[in-house]
C-alpha cells in the first residue's frame, strides 16, 4: 500500500493531454503558450534518485496510474489531477511549479504513527503537447512508532524518490 501510494504520486505528474488547446499567456513575455488541457499520458519513468528503494524496474507503472489530466486556471496556473492528487501549479516561461501534496497514511502492524508523504512537482513545457514533469517524493514519519519501522522496512527515513518523466498529451 505504502508503495502503491508513493508511486501513485510520481506517476501523477507524467501523462499526456487531450482536448482543447489553452492560450496560456506569459506574464514575463506578454506572449501566449498553447498548452493542451485534458488527459495526460507518461511516456517513460525515468529515476534519478531513490533512496526509498521503491522503483521497480521491471515495471515502472505497476503500481500507479500513468495517466493525470491537465486544466486550465487562468493565463498562469493549471491544475494536475489524477486519481490519488491534485496539484496546482504556476506558469513561469515555459516552466511549471506547483504546490506540494502532503498525504499522511497510518503506519502498519498496529505501530503508533504515520507515513507522511510529501510530493513536490515541478517540469518543463516542451510543446502545447509534450512536457517533462519532474516529481520528487519525500516519504517520512510522525509518532511515537517511528523508531519501530525503521528497521521492520531495512529504511531510514526520510527518504527521497525522485524522477523525469517526460509526458505527452493524448491524440484527439
Amino acid at each position: 500500500m505504502m508503495r502503491a501510494a508513493l508511486l501513485g504520486l510520481l506517476i501523477a505528474c507524467n501523462a499526456e493531454p487531450e482536448g482543447s488547446d489553452s492560450g496560456f499567456v506569459l506574464a514575463s513575455t506578454g506572449e501566449a503558450f498553447p498548452m493542451t488541457e485534458g488527459t495526460w499520458v507518461a511516456d517513460s519513468f525515468n529515476p534519478q534518485s531513490d533512496d526509498c528503494r521503491l522503483h521497480d524496474p521491471t515495471d515502472p507503472f505497476l503500481y500507479f496510474s500513468a495517466s493525470f489530466d491537465l486544466w486550465s486556471l487562468d493565463e498562469s496556473s493549471f491544475t494536475i489531477e489524477n486519481d490519488e492528487n491534485e496539484w496546482t501549479c504556476s506558469l513561469g516561461g515555459n516552466g511549471f511549479l506547483c504546490d506540494s501534496v502532503v498525504k499522511r497514511e497510518p503506519l502498519p502492524y498496529d505501530i503508533m504513527g504515520d507515513f507522511v508523504w510529501e510530493t513536490q512537482l515541478d517540469g518543463v513545457f516542451l510543446s502545447e503537447r509534450e512536457m517533462s514533469a519532474k516529481p520528487t517524493v519525500i516519504l517520512d514519519c510522525d509518532g511515537s512508532g517511528c523508531n519501530q519501522i525503521e528497521p521492520v522496512l531495512e529504511l531510514a527515513l526520510p527518504c527521497t524518490l525522485s524522477a523525469e518523466v517526460p509526458a505527452s498529451a493524448q491524440a484527439e
